[in-house]
């Protein structure tokens, strides 16, 4: 069962799918013969389950099987696990992939609740948190929530990775398209502005392009 639960994380990560889930099941079923149902050894296979089964577009598959390894965690690790934020961080991405917003936006604030504590408020691990609950609040049509988890995310990012780091691009760009959304287009001009010399840095092969035509279009 480990043998192929190992095998089965290799195939996924170049990006054999079928192979990666066939030996996941494989797994699985191994272990279904030795252990009862709710053993802990399932929380995380069927956890590694559903990030194969996410990457095959398999949604559906995906949630069923991330539900199956909160429960078992939770009954063995207790709800406030860290263990259990990462699990509810998956499954919100799972859930928002579905247009489930209320339950991945739920999940996703659970998720950072648990980290809260375990770590300080400014870990680098919330900067990615607070991210993706932002597009949540996006996609839900909550734009000042969304500015403040963004925001957030910024300030965290900002201590810990420094104004040029390329995740910094990425956290501006997101503000700018909440900035549109808010009708505050000079804003959100500041805020591409901030992004494209940080990808232009970091990548380099913007180099020819003038910047000019990124704004192209907003007045």
């Amino acid at each position: 069962a480990t043998s192929y639960s190992n095998l089965a994380m290799i195939q996924q990560d170049q990006r054999d799918l079928s192979g990666a889930r066939e030996n996941m099941e494989r797994a699985i079923a191994i272990q279904k013969k030795h252990f009862a149902p709710n053993h802990p050894t399932f929380a995380t296979s069927y956890s590694n389950l559903a990030l194969i089964q996410q990457d095959q577009g398999d949604l559906p598959g995906a949630q069923a099987s991330i539900e199956a390894a909160i429960v078992i965690a939770e009954k063995h690790l207790g709800a406030d696990h860290p263990n259990l934020a990462i699990m509810r961080s998956n499954l919100a991405l799972v859930q928002q992939e579905q247009n489930d917003l209320s339950g991945a936006r739920k999940n996703m604030e659970r998720s950072i609740a648990i980290k809260q504590k375990y770590f300080a408020t400014d870990h680098p691990t919330f900067a990615i948190s607070y991210s993706n609950l932002a597009t949540m609040q996006i996609d839900q049509g909550d734009l000042a929530a969304a500015r403040l988890s963004m925001e957030q995310a910024l300030a965290i990012q900002m201590k810990h990775f420094g104004p040029d780091h390329p995740n910094m691009a990425t956290v501006y760009n997101n503000l700018a398209h909440i900035a549109v959304d808010q009708s505050n287009i000079p804003e959100a001009v500041t805020l591409w502005r901030r992004s494209y010399p940080i990808r232009l840095k970091a990548l380099g092969v913007f180099g020819k392009i003038d910047p000019h035509t990124i704004w192209a279009g907003v007045e």
